[in-house]
């Protein structure tokens, strides 16, 4: 009986954090993304809603911008820590589509001079992701399937004080939703449980600062706060369980509900842009992302299971750095070169590492171009190679991180009644092919 209460209860925690750690989604304008997913310090444009809301007054102009990517994602996993064994596979997940759509204005009064007041509405993206195992892999008692989707609503506005600084807010509105599958080997071979739920609606705030130091040099700082994200009634079901299960308790026949609360981390950013020509743009960005927000998380059910109302589960994230270097080249007044490299630290400690997206340092290489037709009309594209690296999760690290019990350093089982297990030692590596274009015509 307890296996199945901590099957139900590890089901819960690896749907919920695939939202806080796994696929944060940086993919908010592609200009951005081909160069290196620079944004908070860079000439200002309808992505400034997102990236920099202190920029936006600083633009000198109103306009839409439309983008999307497409995410090509795979995990590889092998099993390192059965001495032996060559098992080895790979994810099939589907493509994602994360999405951003801008809208800025910046009134003008009688004279034709653009005011000092900008204002904009965005919608984009932040998470999101899709992770399909084969059903009947090795760790398919972890996991088998999650979508994940998140949209953020954020209504913005800028003052510029000067003719060199300008500052900006947003207030951020998200919600989202979650599907979540996987099997019951223990119960029956086709026995599974499915996790469904949408976030209730909430609340953050995105701030910027943009300072033009000089005739070539930007400097810009913004914050972006973290979001609680709730999830209230959320959909416990079964399949395949057989009525014996059912008799004893184990599970609630019909399904059960939950509640869960866990943060989107805040993102502060500092950038500088130096412009030694008109032709040249050069920029560098850090960020600090706040995921020691993210130390634990407890689910609540309606129903108990096996006389459970409540499980807890320690995370124990720390806080993680990005580094983004990008450059741009005009070639003409109407094409535009562009490439960079961003550096993005995990913040997944040894032994916590999941099968939904394994946390990773990351080495990304990215690379585009602009094409402005007209003076209005703008085409920026990008591409961008993810590169997770190689990691390793031993049983000793999942031992000692207390996500796994029952066994010992060499992965032999020392609980009869079995293991306690939220995580799969092995060797897993992450990449993803990501392509998108957005389209901003400017007024």
């Amino acid at each position: 009986m307890k296996k199945g209460v901590l099957l139900l209860g590890m089901l819960v925690m690896i749907g919920m954090e695939t939202m806080a750690a796994g696929y944060q989604v940086l993919l908010q304008g592609n200009r951005n993304t081909a160069m290196g997913n620079l944004g908070v310090g860079l000439q200002p444009d309808p992505s400034s809603i997102f990236w920099n809301p202190g920029a936006l007054a600083m633009a000198h102009q109103s306009g839409v911008a439309l983008g999307v990517n497409i995410i090509n994602s795979k995990i590889n996993y092998w099993d390192s820590e059965t001495p032996g064994s060559s098992y080895t596979t790979t994810t099939d997940s589907p493509l994602g589509t994360p999405f951003h759509v801008y809208g800025a204005f910046q009134p003008k009064n009688s004279e034709g001079e653009y005011s000092n007041w900008a204002f904009g509405l965005g919608v984009y993206t932040p998470y999101g992701s899709s992770v399909e195992w084969d059903p009947a892999w090795k760790g398919n008692s972890l996991l088998q399937s999650i979508d994940l989707q998140a949209i953020f609503f954020q209504p913005t506005v800028s003052y510029r004080i000067s003719d060199r600084f300008s500052v900006g807010a947003g207030l951020v509105i998200s919600t989202g939703s979650v599907n979540l599958q996987r099997g019951i080997p223990q119960v029956g071979p086709d026995a599974g449980i499915e996790l469904d739920g949408s976030a209730d609606i909430a609340f953050g705030y995105n701030v910027g600062l943009y300072f033009q130091a000089s005739e070539m040099v930007n400097l810009a700082f913004s914050y972006r706060s973290k979001v609680d994200a709730a999830v209230k009634g959320g959909d416990v079901t079964f399949k395949n369980i057989p009525a014996s299960i059912y008799v004893t308790g184990l599970f609630p026949e019909g399904g059960t509900q939950f509640d869960a609360t866990l943060p989107l981390p805040s993102v502060a950013s500092v950038g500088v842009t130096v412009t030694p020509d008109e032709k040249v743009t050069i920029g560098f960005e850090g960020n600090i992302v706040g995921w020691s927000a993210y130390q634990s998380l407890t689910f609540d059910f309606v129903d108990p299971i096996n006389g459970e109302l409540r499980t807890s589960s320690p995370r124990d994230y720390e806080n993680a750095l990005q580094f983004k270097l990008g450059a741009e080249y005009l070639l003409t007044p109407a094409w535009a070169l562009r490439a960079g490299i961003y550096y993005d630290q995990t913040p997944v400690q040894d032994g916590y590492m999941t099968p939904e997206t394994p946390g990773a340092d990351r080495t990304n290489l990215t690379f585009g171009f602009g094409w402005m037709p007209t003076e209005h009309l703008r085409v920026d594209a990008s591409f961008l190679w993810v590169n997770g690296q190689e990691r390793r999760q031993s049983f000793a690290d999942a031992a000692n991180a207390g996500t796994i019990a029952g066994f010992d350093a060499d992965g032999n089982v020392t609980d009869v009644n079995g293991p306690v297990q939220e995580v799969m030692p092995g060797t897993y590596k992450s990449t993803a092919l990501i392509g998108g274009v957005t389209v901003t015509y400017l007024f």
